[in-house]
C-alpha cells in the first residue's frame, strides 16, 4: 500500500493481512497517508524468510529453464508503469515465460514470479498465459496464495481478453498445485472490494490478537495498545474467542479479570477455564505492580508435560 498522485495504490500481497486484521489495514493506510508510523523492521526472521523466498524463486526459475524455457526477466524499477510495458510486450510477443511480470491497474500494481505461456486462443494470438507463484508452504495454498493469483489471473484476463484457465503455486516441497481460476474469481473479487472499502471509508478499527500478529511490522505499536489500555489481550494463554465472552460479560481488561468475583459466570466459557484465565490474570497483575516473577508450581503428573520423557540413559546428551 501506497500514496500514488494522492491516491491510495494496494497490491495484491495487502488482501491477506488485511482478512487476517482491519487493524492492519487501518495502520498501513495511516503511514502511506503520512498521519501514523511506519512498520518496524521485520528482524532476523523475516529477513530469513524473505532470502528462502528468493532461493525458492530462483531455483523454480532454474527448472524452468534446464526445460528448455525461455524466461524474459522484467527488471525492478521504481517506475512500476515502465515494467508493465515491458511486461505487455513481451506478452504480445508470445513469451515462452515471464518472470516478475508487473501491471498497474485500478489503483492496483504487483508483480507475479512467472507468467507461463499456454496454447489457448486469446486475443494475443494462439496463446495465451497462465500465473505462478513460487511460496515456501510446503504442503497447500494458503487463502492469501490463491487472493494475490487471482489478482494476477484477473489482470492476465484484461490483457489477453480470455480468463487464465489455471494458477498455479510452486510449493517450498517443490510440489506444483494447481487451481481452477473461475473456482475463486468470486472470493478473489470479494476479497478486492472489501479491502478497498476499507481503505476508502476507514472504519475505526482496534488491535486484536491474531495469527497475523507474528509477521505483522505493526506489532510494536499494538503492544503498546494492549498495555496501555489494559486490554484482556495480555493474558497468556487467552483465546480470541474467550476475550469476545468476557467482554460480552462485562470484563474488558486484565485487571478486571484478576480481579473479578468467584461467582462470575460467562456464557459459553466453562467455570474450570474461567478459573484458569483469573488466576494467570492474577500472577501477570502481581507481576506488574511487584516487578517479581510470580509462579505456581503444579504437581507432577505420570505420563504429562515432563512425565512422558524416557527413563534417563547413559547415552542421553
Amino acid at each position: 500500500m501506497r500514496l500514488t498522485d494522492g491516491h491510495i495504490q494496494l497490491a495484491p500481497t495487502d488482501l491477506g493481512p488485511h482478512l487476517e486484521c482491519a487493524h492492519a489495514t487501518a495502520c498501513a493506510r495511516a503511514f502511506a497517508l503520512g498521519a501514523g508510523p511506519g512498520p518496524a523492521g521485520g528482524g532476523d526472521y523475516q529477513e530469513l524468510i524473505r532470502t528462502k523466498g528468493d532461493l525458492h524463486e530462483a531455483r523454480v526459475l532454474a527448472r524452468l529453464r534446464e526445460a528448455g524455457i525461455d524466461i524474459v526477466e522484467i527488471p525492478r524499477t521504481d517506475e512500476p508503469e515502465q515494467a508493465q510495458e515491458l511486461t505487455l510486450r513481451a506478452m504480445r510477443a508470445g513469451a515462452q515465460a515471464i518472470a516478475q511480470a508487473t501491471f498497474v491497474r485500478d489503483g492496483w500494481s504487483g508483480r507475479a514470479d512467472i507468467l507461463e505461456r499456454v496454447d489457448t486462443p486469446t486475443a494475443l494470438g494462439g496463446w495465451g498465459y497462465e500465473a505462478v507463484d513460487a511460496k515456501l508452504a510446503r504442503n497447500e495454498a494458503l487463502p492469501h496464495h490463491v487472493l494475490q493469483l487471482g489478482v494476477y489471473s484477473e489482470w492476465i484476463a484484461q490483457v489477453q481478453g480470455v480468463p487464465p484457465r489455471h494458477m498455479h503455486l510452486e510449493l517450498g516441497s517443490g510440489r506444483r498445485e494447481t487451481i481452477v481460476v473461475a473456482d475463486v474469481a468470486a472470493y478473489v473479487r470479494h476479497a478486492r472490494a472489501r479491502l478497498r472499502a476499507a481503505v476508502t471509508d476507514a472504519p475505526p478499527t482496534e488491535p486484536v490478537r491474531c495469527s497475523h500478529c507474528a509477521v505483522c511490522g505493526f506489532r510494536k505499536r499494538c503492544e503498546t495498545w494492549w498495555f496501555e489500555h489494559d486490554d484482556l489481550n495480555q493474558v497468556a494463554g487467552l483465546r480470541r474467542d474467550q476475550a469476545i465472552a468476557l467482554r460480552h460479560a462485562g470484563v474488558p481488561t486484565l485487571t478486571e479479570l484478576a480481579q473479578s468475583p468467584d461467582e462470575l459466570v460467562v456464557a459459553d466459557l466453562a467455570p474450570r477455564a474461567l478459573e484458569d484465565l483469573r488466576h494467570q490474570a492474577q500472577l501477570q497483575l502481581q507481576a506488574r505492580r511487584d516487578k517479581t516473577l510470580p509462579f505456581d508450581l503444579r504437581p507432577a503428573e505420570e505420563r504429562r508435560g515432563l512425565g512422558r520423557l524416557p527413563a534417563p540413559d547413559p547415552a542421553d546428551i
